[in-house]
């Protein structure tokens, strides 16, 4: 199952900041010129475009608890005319509703949370240890303020109808499928709430299929 392919596909092309596109019968690579005038973005060091290859998510062989608690990963969305990328920590994998699913966090503060609200299809990445860097700044950066994907020397690639980051090591196709907003009166542990929401800035939850995953090649 395939999502829409989104609009920021036809982005004309550009020479300053934006994408260059390179397109095939299967899929459009984004590069990413990087010219930033904030600060000096992170070498690119990887080439582009690498290789991944599509695998059942059945063959993960790491543990998931210890791949989204350590490793963090990145939400990756389109973002009129350019792909906006969230490091997030807060993340649920499992088995509902006959589908293999993933449920995502997002405050409404955040410059995600009107992307993913807009979009039915995004991805979700995972990166290898030397990467950390780079997605404490996603975490903590705005895409209201820069090109972060950019910034840090990452590109993406259009497969399954969402962008996904080419220097992951794993990547997950997400379908939104339903969305819940956190309110104070569902926790039944109290002490959770006061530690995590001591302003009440409460998360929405999305519940995604996956629809595929991506594997970068050894």
């Amino acid at each position: 199952m395939n999502c829409l392919i989104p609009a920021f596909q036809d982005v004309p092309d550009s020479d300053v900041n934006s994408f260059n596109k390179e397109r095939s019968s299967a899929e459009i690579t984004f590069r990413n010129n990087i010219s930033l005038p904030f600060s000096q973005p992170w070498e690119y060091n990887r080439k582009r475009g690498e290789k991944m290859k599509k695998i059942e998510i059945e063959q993960l062989d790491k543990n998931l608890i210890s791949m989204i608690h350590n490793d963090w990963a990145v939400l990756t969305v389109p973002d009129e005319g350019k792909v906006n990328g969230m490091t997030v920590n807060w993340v649920q994998m499992g088995w509902l509703w006959n589908k293999a699913v993933v449920t995502v966090y997002v405050r409404p503060q955040r410059h995600t949370y009107p992307l993913i609200e807009q979009n039915e299809c995004f991805s979700l990445a995972f990166f290898d240890d030397d990467q950390r860097d780079k997605l404490a700044y996603l975490g903590k950066a705005s895409g209201k303020d820069a090109d972060k994907l950019a910034h840090v020397g990452y590109t993406t690639t259009v497969r399954d109808g969402a962008p996904c980051v080419d220097q992951a090591r794993l990547v997950l196709v997400l379908k939104k499928l339903a969305a819940m907003e956190l309110t104070g009166s569902q926790f039944v542990d109290k002490t959770v709430e006061a530690a995590s929401y001591p302003h009440q800035d409460y998360h929405k939850a999305y519940t995604c299929e996956i629809v595929a995953a991506y594997q970068k090649e050894a």
